[in-house]
């Protein structure tokens, strides 16, 4: 199961990187422009997203510098999803880091006032893809959008489900200024997202789909999942549409 860090802030762009607030986590420790990976120390995905401007964008870490940043490319030329997101995932080849460190994003743009942010997924180790009958499901959440912070909302089904306990394997959150989402499974320590979609035409980035990156975590319908969401800019609450990918034990 992987969880889902990121850093947002907005600063004055120039030539040089620039590091990025971390987001405020409850599940994770995070200090300043810091956060600490914990035993889930390999990146399996990694996406950052500026202005127009953008230039570059990069992960250190003590532990990287041994060979050199990790750079993220291609980069978002926009903070507000457009339908082309340009996410990276590599579940079967992740990049290792060492137990607890501390992981620092970092962000190169033009001269103008933008906002930035950086959306990492870390996992304890390569994420084979996972085969059953998987089916899309529908579900819904009301929130509202925070600059820089991780907004959670409850998840409801307007169709029933039967009874029973499904692993979910996939997942598109359709949220028009989100940047990106994450799940919190009842009562695990790990909160399994992706990047959120413009509309509901929109294309995820294939792995984030029908078991790409494993199984993110399971329920049963008496306790489902909540969501949480980090956004662009701040929005008043608002209704948004989630899909599921689950696999029915």
């Amino acid at each position: 199961m992987h969880t889902t860090v990121a850093w947002s802030e907005s600063a004055l762009g120039d030539s040089t990187f620039q590091k990025l607030a971390a987001v405020s986590d409850q599940h994770i420790k995070t200090y300043g422009d810091k956060i600490y990976v914990s035993n889930n120390n390999y990146i399996i995905g990694a996406y950052a997203a500026m202005n127009v401007d953008a230039e570059e964008a990069r992960l250190v870490s003590p532990s990287l510098r041994r060979v050199n940043p990790f750079y993220i490319n291609p980069v978002q030329t926009a903070i507000k999803p457009t339908g082309n997101e340009s996410f990276s995932t590599f579940p079967l080849n992740p990049v290792k880091l060492e137990p607890n460190e501390a992981l620092e994003a970092e962000g190169k743009a033009g001269a103008t006032t933008v906002q930035r942010a950086v959306v990492v997924l870390l996992a304890p180790g390569a994420v084979p893809k996972i085969n059953g009958e998987i089916w899309t499901i529908n579900a819904n959440c009301n929130v509202a959008q925070v600059l820089n912070t991780w907004e959670y909302a409850e998840l409801t089904f307007p169709d029933s489900l039967p009874v029973g306990t499904y692993d979910i394997v996939g997942a598109k959150a359709v949220v028009a200024g989100g940047i990106a989402f994450r799940l919190v499974p009842v009562g695990e320590p790990f909160r399994p997202g992706g990047i959120c979609c413009a509309d509901v035409g929109a294309k995820c980035e294939i792995n984030q789909r029908n078991g790409g990156l494993g199984k993110w975590c399971s329920f049963n319908t008496v306790q489902p999942p909540g969501i949480e969401i980090l956004g662009s800019a701040a929005v008043g609450a608002a209704d948004y549409e989630i899909y599921l990918d689950v696999i029915k034990r």
